[in-house]
């Protein structure tokens, strides 16, 4: 396999094995590759139980019906939100 990477990449690998934190550039990709991993199976496993969390609440009749009065409500406090400066955004909803 052949792996490009634009100059910031390929400088900040080679520091990663110059610094001694990676012995060589297939293991500093390999660790990177592996982290990368482990980050999407975290926020897949996140996602999993906050899907499951909404359908219990759902069977258990802990909801609010959609509707036009609902989204107004919403585009209303995500435009205030925004007009704040709020910045805090869950990172696995906006992407």
């Amino acid at each position: 396999m052949k792996l490009d990477f634009d100059p910031a990449e390929q400088h900040y690998l080679n520091a990663i094995v110059e610094q001694g934190y990676c012995q060589t550039l297939e293991e500093a990709i390999r660790k990177a590759v592996r982290q990368a991993r482990e980050q999407d199976e975290a926020r897949d496993a996140r996602l999993a139980a906050l899907l499951a969390e909404g359908e219990a609440d759902m069977k258990a009749g802990r909801y609010t019906p959609f509707s036009d009065d609902l989204m107004a409500s919403l585009m209303k406090e995500a435009k205030e939100r925004v007009a704040a400066g709020y910045t805090n955004y869950n990172p696995d909803v906006v992407g």
